[in-house]
Parts: structure tokens; sequence; C-alpha cells
């Protein structure tokens, strides 16, 4: 009797966690089903969404007819992140005041049933002509920059428009969260160029980002100084070239005028010094003799100054 009450008791905790269970979800309708109406089968194979079925985006058309009113498919159930980050960006801003321009996620991605993958060469390389659409002087100048071209000749690592104004939480320039705000573009170059492994691939100097920091420039930014000269006031924005090329900003021949635009009647000798603090044997030698000289003068000075007083206090004292 024992033994029958215990089996029955085992028998009714099965029958409760068998009702327990969440009813099973309705099969989802596969996308060759949806291929006999619809021609997006063959799109879908290779793009990013070859593996997402058509009913995961667009909800409640099992049945035919589908019915009216359904809503339109949401990236964000699935993006939600990515999302999130559009929605605090400056594209995201202007479609909120009515821009009927201001891109949405098809704007830049395109047919949903052809999307890139974002890791390809390809997708890579689309990202300044996508950006184009909108901002073609940019794109332009760009085009022609030492970046664009490395991006163009197929160089994975070359920074496209999103690696320095981010993807989707792209905000303006004056921004203090943007990524070239002025005091956040040092880091932003940084990112590639105080990378050595980057450097060393490219044979680019390793230490840019740190002289930079070590620099009047890089110092006075640091301290809050909005106005002093960033990465982009002398080597350029979109139209960054490499200093041998004669149209380069930082090109020898248009130094003067490069330091010219913050500090009105530069010269050729003003930017004899480099721009990115270089200690030691590596300085010129007239920097080098300016800095041994004021080395001495300062600390001369100050000296001189805390005796003079020191006397004079003195002589008061016993006078």
């Amino acid at each position: 009797m024992r033994k029958l009450g215990r089996l029955f008791a085992s028998a009714l905790v099965l029958v409760c966690a068998a009702l327990a269970q969440p009813p099973a979800r309705p099969p989802v309708t596969p996308n060759s089903a949806c291929a006999e109406c619809h021609e997006q089968e063959p799109k879908l194979r290779t793009s990013a969404h070859a593996a997402v079925a058509c009913a995961t985006c667009h909800v409640k058309h099992e049945e035919y007819p589908h019915p009216e009113g359904v809503p339109k498919p949401q990236c964000a159930s699935c993006h939600e992140r990515t999302v999130r980050d559009y929605e605090q960006s400056e594209h995201a801003a202007q479609m909120r005041r009515g821009n009927g321009s201001a891109p949405e996620c098809s704007t830049c991605h395109g047919d949903v049933h052809q999307l890139k993958r974002a890791l390809t060469i390809e997708f890579h390389q689309s990202v300044p002509d996508t950006c184009g659409m909108c901002h073609a002087k940019e794109a332009e100048d760009f085009a022609k920059s030492v970046h664009g071209k490395a991006v163009a000749a197929g160089v994975r690592d070359a920074p496209v428009c999103s690696d320095c104004h981010g993807g989707h939480r792209v905000l303006k320039a004056k921004d203090p969260n943007s990524t070239v705000f002025p005091g956040s573009v040092p880091d932003t170059c940084g990112h590639c160029h105080g990378d050595l492994r980057l450097a060393r691939r490219f044979g680019l100097p390793p230490d840019r980002l740190n002289t930079f920091q070590q620099s009047f420039h890089g110092l006075a930014l640091k301290a809050g100084n909005q106005r002093v000269a960033d990465c982009a006031s002398c080597h350029g924005y979109h139209d960054i070239l490499p200093s041998s090329d004669p149209a380069s900003r930082t090109n020898p021949k248009n130094l003067a005028a490069t330091c010219g635009a913050c500090h009105p009647g530069a010269g050729s000798r003003f930017a004899l010094g480099p721009i990115h603090e270089v200690q030691g044997a590596q300085a010129a030698a007239p920097v080098r003799w300016a800095e041994w000289f004021y080395s001495l003068l300062i600390p001369g000075t100050i000296g001189f100054m805390l005796i003079h007083h020191a006397g004079d206090f003195l002589r008061k004292l016993w006078s």
C-alpha cells in the first residue's frame, strides 16, 4: 500500500510538471513558403541575414492573405543596443526634428535582404561612399587623403568614417561626448597612431600620441583649453596627407601657413623645432640651445629675485 502511494505521488508530480510547461511555439514559417510569392530568398542567401527567418522580422504573416495593420519590421527587435546608440545620435535628433533627409537604418545599410557582412573588406570599403551620399565634400576630400587611398587599396586597418566619428552614435563635433570633440581628438587618432602593432606594420613613428600629449598643445588641451591646436588643426580633418606631399599642411614648405592659422605672423623659423615634444639629443640644435638657455635663465632670475627680496627685508629689519 505504501509503494502504491509513492507511485501515485510520483505520477502526480510528473503530470503537474507536464502541465506547467509553456505551450509549444507555433512552427516558424520557412523562408521557402514566403518564396512562393516573394522573390527575396536569392538575395538573402549571401546577406548578413542569411540565417534569419522571414517571420523573425515580418511578424503575424503566417496566414494568407496577410492581416492588415501589421507593424513594420523593427531593427531593435534584434539590434537593441545598436538602435539605442542611434537614438542618441545627431542623425536621430534630426529625424525627430522632422528632417526627412536624416538617415535611418536602411539609408546606410541598404536593402535588409542584401546586407553586407560588417567584417568583410567590401563593407569596409563601402563606408565612405555610404556617408558620401549626404556628406559629399567630406567624402571627396577623404578619397584623396592618405587614409582614403589606403582604404581603396584594400587595407583593412585603414580608418573609415565610422572609425573616427563612431558607427551609430554619431554626435556633433561640439558635443563633449563626441569622439571628434577637440578634447577627444588625440585619443581618437591615438587608436591607430598609438598602436605599436600598426606603427610597425606601416612604418609609422610609434610615439605620435605620447609626444603630442607632452607638448604645449597636448598639455593645454588636457587642461581643458578647447581653442588650442589638436591633431586635426595641423594635419587636417578628412584631407590628411603625408608630410612628404607638397599639398600637405605639415609639409615643411607649408608649416608657416599652418602655424599662422593660430599664430599670425608665424614665419619659416616659427616651426623650426618639432611640434611633437622631443627630448634630448633628438631635438634640433637651436631648440636644445634655447632649452639650455632658459634652464639657466629662469632659475637664475628667480634665485636673484629671492636674494634681493631677502636682503631688502633684512635691511629694513635692522634699520
